[in-house]
Parts: structure tokens; sequence; C-alpha cells
């Protein structure tokens, strides 16, 4: 009997990720019975911006991540899109949605822009491009 290609890609999703908590020593186990309910609970849309998901093209993400203390298990997953997944990375809601409503103007020509997230926060991410950075006489 032939598995139905999504249930192919949710059993892949979820023996990588279990792999990954199992080598960092996190407790808990995801099977893709567990996608599927995330994505059922989740109603087709994502749980970060809101727009419309389908159960293929979804994306699933840990909303306390791994290397913040989040552990492997339903209560922490949600579904969302593969936009907002990339966008928070490693970022806790909160700093996602501090880094969502993010606008930093350039020091150089005052153009509104977001800088990386890891920049932001150790200070940097002051120019919009490397012209500015370079016209400024600093660094990118």
């Amino acid at each position: 009997m032939t598995q139905h290609p999504l249930e192919r890609r949710y059993k892949r999703l979820a023996v990588s990720t279990n792999k990954k908590a199992e080598m960092l020593g996190l407790s808990g186990r995801i099977t893709h019975e567990t996608l599927f309910d995330v994505y059922r609970a989740s109603k087709g849309y994502c749980s970060y911006c809101g727009i419309g998901i389908t159960a293929g093209g979804c994306s699933f993400d840990h909303v306390l991540p791994f290397d913040r203390g989040g552990e492997n298990d339903r209560e922490n997953i949600l579904a969302c899109c593969v936009t907002c997944q990339r966008e928070k990375f490693t970022k806790t809601p909160g700093e996602f949605e501090q880094y969502r409503q993010l606008q930093v103007p350039c020091a150089n020509c005052g153009t509104l822009f977001r800088p990386r997230w890891a920049d932001y926060v150790r200070g940097y991410g002051r120019y919009h491009s490397r012209a500015c950075s370079g016209a400024a006489g600093g660094s990118a």
C-alpha cells in the first residue's frame, strides 16, 4: 500500500524533528498524526500572520525554540506559513512580535528598514545598505 505524499512529508518532518530533539537531549516525540492534528487545529491559517495555508504548503514551528529550552511536544508546535517560520527562526514569540514591528532609521540617510535580528540585538544594523555604510565610514 502506497502512502499519500502528504503523509510521507509529515512522517519525514516528524522523524527529522525527533532526531534533532534527541541529539540535543530534549524530551518529547511527535508523530505524523501529531502534525496533522496541529494543522487541523490551525483551521488552515498561519498561527502568526493569519494567511491561509494548505496542509501541503504549511510549515511547523516550535513556539519556544529548542535552543531556548523548548520541548518537542504537541503543546510547543504550531502550524504556520513558511515565511513566518523562517522569520521567527530561534526567536521567542515576544521577540518575533517585536521583530515584526521593528523599523529603524538608517544612520546615514534616514531610510526606515528592518535590520537582521542578530545585528539589532548586538547593536549593529545601523545602515540600510552597504552604500550608506561606506558613505558614513562605518561597517555594514
